[in-house]
């Protein structure tokens, strides 16, 4: 369910929008916001899973500038794509809003249907990030927990170890590795099987 946040101080402006984007069928979901600061509230919310932003540059409170400042310093939005609109079509607005981490610059009056079609793009490029982090934080987990047990492997085991003989050495506070071992247990996988031995 692809959800779009628009920021426009212009109600108008943010209805146009919705019946523009509504007709392409892409987005399902539509939050709206006035200025900048409801729009980085709202894009802050946990609850609120945004997939594209699209902004305006000129608005009360907080601007297009501020806003991407503000999105762009948060490690936890920084991925989101954020297309800016403005009747601003100076070549330095479209540089500023590039710098401070704009993903699209589209000037109005503007197209529906290349709106349509470049916001389209912002969401699939959303979509395959999102896509690329599960498939990194999957390996991630592969490579530090043993499939059998869900615990940490012999990889997390030696990362974990030198990290607190770090602390150790650092803060001098004590440590202690504690070595657990089950006598016999190859008895049970030669004696009932591997998956037997698995089990228990």
């Amino acid at each position: 369910m692809p959800t779009i946040l628009i920021i426009d101080d212009s109600s108008t402006g943010r209805e146009e929008l919705i019946q523009i984007l509504t007709a392409g069928g892409d987005f399902d979901n539509f939050l709206q916001a006035p200025d900048g600061a409801s729009g980085l509230k709202l894009l802050s919310d946990p609850q609120q899973a945004v997939d594209v932003v699209c902004c305006d540059l000129n608005m009360p409170n907080m601007d297009g500038y501020q806003f991407l400042r503000m999105v762009r310093a948060n490690p936890e939005l920084i991925n989101i794509p954020i297309v800016m609109l403005t009747s601003e079509s100076d070549v330095s607005d479209v540089v500023k809003t590039f710098e401070l981490g704009a993903n699209d610059f589209i000037s109005k009056p503007f197209n529906p249907s290349i709106l349509r079609v470049r916001l389209k793009n912002m969401l699939q490029i959303k979509q395959l990030q999102d896509l690329l982090k599960d498939q990194r934080d999957r390996m991630e987990e592969m490579a530090t927990l043993d499939s059998l047990t869900g615990l940490a492997n012999r990889r997390s085991f030696r990362l974990s170890l030198k990290e607190e003989f770090n602390r150790f050495i650092r803060y001098a506070d004590p440590v202690s590795l504690l070595l657990a071992d089950l006598d016999n247990f190859k008895k049970i996988n030669d004696t009932y099987g591997h998956p037997r031995g698995d089990a228990v």
